[in-house]
């Protein structure tokens, strides 16, 4: 029998596929090119308290992607997220170290994704490029990723024990309406 996956779940990633897109898109001069500040790149994190987000993640850059540098950045940073995702999760009970993969992966990925996506290839840049990457994301996901993982964590909305502990509980009463 299939299992299904439940709907908080699936709006969870919708969410955050949603939020990464937009935060991409609408910040376009920034999250693009061969120096990048990607503020969506906060949300890399959240594979620490959500599995789902792995796939919110991948959908919102591969969306983001599309009006990126072309289908090398569509492929190549999109399978850059979803790698650091699945990583971010399996290293979820340190954050800190949790936050590595994004900051490392984009840094040693995406430099060669610009640099092939130009018209002249050159390679002497990949350095001055992966330092730059490496810098804003390290920026991004260490002063913006983590206070906001963590005060997701500490919030009741954010918090999936709430709709997972009682399952017995009707949703009303999960969220205190007693007008049944």
């Amino acid at each position: 029998m299939q299992k299904k996956i439940p709907v908080i779940y699936l709006t969870r990633a919708a969410c955050i596929a949603a939020i990464y897109f937009t935060l991409t898109y609408f910040l376009a001069p920034l999250s693009y090119g061969p120096i990048q500040i990607r503020f969506a790149e906060a949300l890399t994190l959240l594979p620490v308290i959500f599995p789902e987000a792995i796939a919110g993640l991948a959908i919102g850059c591969l969306l983001a992607n599309l009006f990126g540098l072309g289908m090398l950045d569509v492929i190549f940073g999109s399978l850059t997220t979803l790698v650091a995702a699945v990583l971010t999760y399996l290293l979820r009970k340190k954050p800190f170290i949790a936050a590595l993969p994004p900051v490392i992966l984009n840094a040693l990925i995406i430099p060669v994704v610009i640099i092939f996506s130009a018209e002249e290839v050159v390679m002497a840049a990949y350095w001055g490029i992966a330092g730059s990457i490496l810098l804003s994301q390290a920026i991004i996901i260490y002063l913006l990723g983590i206070p906001l993982t963590q005060t997701l964590k500490k919030t009741l909305f954010f918090n999936k024990n709430a709709y997972e502990n009682n399952k017995n509980n009707s949703d009303s009463e999960k969220f205190g309406d007693k007008s049944d």
